[in-house]
């Protein structure tokens, strides 16, 4: 084949955080950093945001999620609000290549109308996802096994995430194959390419706040990444933190529904 699904690759979008600043929570959040990366020269400058970096510690950092037994409450790690420049990719300015980035646009229109009408819109999107994954990174098994709205509202339980962050660590990734798959199928699949795919799109308007904001990964260091704990009241988890880098290179668009899938070449 000619480029399949690996660890870490996403299409469509990759979950890298959102260009608005988090809102600090009165219980105990520490205070964001402010600071600024360096200017990109002006005539490839399209618009700037803010986006909040993690920062390298020495002690452990983590996010408690829906903290003391309440839905939607956050208490967040020390985050620094950096403005960025972004170029936009509907001004055609994104030249990028899922087999080269881990990040590909494109067009994909649903039949699908209506993704609040309980479940019983599911099913045929999700035949739509598989055989979009089916036919654009040549997938051969397409597991979907989450589906989220997210909402800019302070009422939403699902709210953007704020931080620059990727899903998975490596160990984490692997855990969450042998949670979906089982021990024995995560080994089959384990031997082979894998990965896990965010594929996003807008399901009801145009996206007015909290675009989505992607970092090219091939300009992204290996000392940027910070391993963050995910606290849940049930359970624990990781993600990796982004610290800023002058290097970051940018780009934007306006997603709002998130899939999560998994699949292997």
């Amino acid at each position: 084949m000619r480029h399949g699904i690996v660890p870490g690759r996403h299409l469509v979008w990759h979950e890298q955080g959102f260009v608005e600043p988090i809102r600090a929570s009165a219980r105990g959040n520490p205070p964001i950093q402010n600071r600024r990366i360096r200017a990109l020269p002006e005539h490839q400058m399209q618009l700037t945001g803010t986006v909040n970096y993690h920062v390298h510690s020495d002690a452990r950092q983590a996010f408690h999620i829906d903290a003391g037994g309440v839905t939607g409450e956050l208490i967040s790690p020390e985050l620094a609000a950096t403005v960025i420049d972004v170029k936009d990719v509907r001004m055609g300015d994104a030249a990028v290549r899922f087999a080269v980035d881990s990040v590909g646009f494109l067009r994909a229109p649903t039949k699908v109308t209506n993704f609040t009408a309980g479940e019983l819109w599911k099913a045929e999107y999700d035949r739509e996802l598989t055989d979009l994954l089916k036919q654009e990174v040549e997938a051969r098994d397409v597991v979907i096994f989450d589906h989220t709205v997210r909402v800019d509202d302070p009422n939403s339980d699902r709210k953007p995430a704020r931080n620059v962050h990727s899903d998975y660590s490596p160990e984490g990734a692997q855990q969450r194959l042998i949670d979906i798959l089982g021990a024995e199928k995560a080994e089959d699949w384990s031997a082979g390419h894998y990965g896990f795919i965010n594929v996003w799109r807008p399901v009801d308007a145009s996206i007015n706040s909290a675009p989505l904001d992607l970092v090219r990964p091939s300009s992204v260091e290996k000392e940027d990444w910070v391993l963050v704990d995910l606290i849940h009241p049930d359970r624990l988890g990781h993600i990796m933190g982004l610290a800023a880098n002058d290097g970051h290179e940018s780009r934007t668009s306006r997603p709002y529904w998130r899939v999560e899938i998994c699949g292997r070449s």
